[in-house]
């Protein structure tokens, strides 16, 4: 019945709206707005609180101005709404709050104050089903981008881990509205991350971990450009980069050349490890953390949860890219905060990486070119991955992307070519070099079987299919190539 009943009541909080905006000027104006406000304070059915909110909501987002002697108990009314029992009213609260941070942010500052303390306090008392937690961390968000001393207050992390279990909500709007708040957190206590105590660091490393991971994860722009800026805030201090980072970075690379279409190793992954002992915080954040997983514990490169699209390979093959690129350039800014024995190491580990595989060896050239477009030492010895690069664009080979597929059809093309001889349609001796026909060759010869093989209506078939494979692992082959080029 609800699915019926909210788009009548938003329809009809619209039309209010509309009405309260031609009376602007007007003590009528004012009349509607403390009418809207004493319903707020009915305390029958969550409806009434909830439309009366609705259609404040949307007066404030038409409104100019909002008159004077009613800014104040506005937000006093609005702000009470918080800790109703609804969530609808919850969420509908803190998102009638937004436009009055954004038009009269001193006035919301002056007559609510602890409100980001109070917001944060409802975070922690909600999980990751609970419908108004996306709302309140867009309010959040706001208030902590607003010139706010409260929240210099903040302890980062106390906070961080609250939100920590919305970063990975089955929803992206709470995907989204947590990582953008996770960013204002940080941008907030940028003054205090040269001075942190164990606990605080301990909280970074659990930052850097899941943003990285979410990098890879996701396919929406605006969650991987809030993954990126946030991550570019973090890695302004040195130390926290070289403390927080170093014991993850193998881990990070895996992570980042890992087959697009084959699950990601759990053990690769935050919340499918056990609880970390390290801080009481971090305790309790891993054990909601753990206990939102789906059902579905199998994620994919750029997918999450979602099953690899079959029927759009282009566009996840694009949407996988942009992760990986994405994945270079996080860890690429990251580089180039460590010292030269830390880097030696990354240079190592970089270089042991299979060339045989396309993914890899083109991961591994985009990383090495995002450290070096910011390197600052440049004492480094890049020689050996020089000399592996070189080599790598001066050898030919099939990549273990498409190795399977290319022994698969020439065992099928041997078989056809047997049957073929068999059948008199070519000759016995073209057989005998099948092991090292390349895949023009097997283009070339199954064009070159006698014509009469149009009146063998199942070998036609193979050769048709044979002739389809071979030209699918041609174009593959060239599309790794070019891309290992670049």
């Amino acid at each position: 019945m609800e699915e019926v009943v909210a788009p009548i009541r938003e329809t009809g909080a619209q039309t209010l709206s509309i009405i309260c905006s031609c009376l602007h000027d007007q003590p009528q104006c004012s009349s509607l707005i403390s009418i809207l406000l004493h319903l707020l304070k009915h305390n029958g059915t969550w409806e009434i609180r909830h439309g009366a909110l609705l259609t404040l909501k949307y007066t404030f987002n038409i409104l100019k101005e909002i008159p004077n002697e009613m800014q104040i108990p506005c937000v006093q009314a609005v702000r009470q709404c918080l800790r109703d029992e609804s969530d609808d009213v919850v969420s509908t609260a803190a998102a009638t709050l937004l436009p009055l941070v954004t038009q009269y942010e001193s006035v919301v500052l002056d007559c609510a104050p602890g409100l980001i303390g109070e917001l944060i306090s409802l975070l922690d008392s909600m999980d990751d089903l609970n419908s108004a937690a996306s709302s309140i961390m867009n309010l959040l968000a706001k208030l902590l981008a607003a010139n706010s001393a409260e929240k210099f207050k903040l302890s980062f992390a106390q906070v961080l881990p609250k939100i920590f279990p919305f970063c990975r909500h089955h929803t992206l709007p709470f995907r989204l509205a947590a990582i953008q708040t996770v960013m204002k957190i940080i941008e907030a206590s940028q003054s205090k991350l040269n001075m942190c105590t164990s606990e605080e660091l301990s909280v970074l490393e659990h930052t850097f971990r899941l943003l990285f991971e979410r990098s890879i994860l996701e396919s929406d722009d605006k969650i991987l450009t809030s993954i990126e800026q946030t991550w570019n805030i973090l890695c302004q201090s040195n130390s926290i980069v070289r403390q927080c980072t170093f014991s993850s970075y193998q881990r990070w690379i895996c992570l980042s050349v890992h087959p697009a279409r084959v699950p990601i190793n759990s053990t690769l992954l935050l919340n499918d490890e056990k609880t970390p002992q390290t801080t009481t915080i971090l305790n309790n954040d891993d054990k909601r953390y753990l206990s939102s997983s789906t059902i579905n514990n199998h994620q994919y490169l750029a997918m999450g949860f979602t099953v690899c699209h079959q029927d759009a390979p282009l566009e996840q093959d694009r949407t996988v890219i942009k992760c990986r690129r994405l994945a270079a350039r996080l860890l690429g800014q990251l580089f180039i905060h460590y010292d030269q024995q830390q880097s030696n190491s990354v240079l190592n580990y970089i270089t042991s990486l299979n060339y045989r595989s396309a993914v890899q060896r083109m991961v591994a050239g985009m990383i090495t070119s995002e450290w070096g477009k910011n390197m600052i030492d440049f004492s480094i010895n890049t020689n050996i991955l020089q000399e592996h690069f070189h080599k790598a664009l001066n050898e030919t080979l099939y990549f273990d992307e498409i190795a399977p597929s290319f022994t698969k059809l020439k065992r099928d093309f041997t078989s056809f070519m047997y049957e073929c001889a068999r059948q008199r349609l070519c000759n016995p001796q073209s057989i005998e070099s099948i092991a090292l026909h390349s895949v023009d060759d097997i283009i070339e010869l199954c064009d070159k079987v006698h014509s009469n093989i149009d009146s063998h209506i199942q070998l036609n078939g193979q050769k048709q299919n044979i002739r389809d494979e071979a030209q699918r692992i041609q174009n593959e082959s060239e599309t790794l190539a070019l891309r290992n080029q670049d």
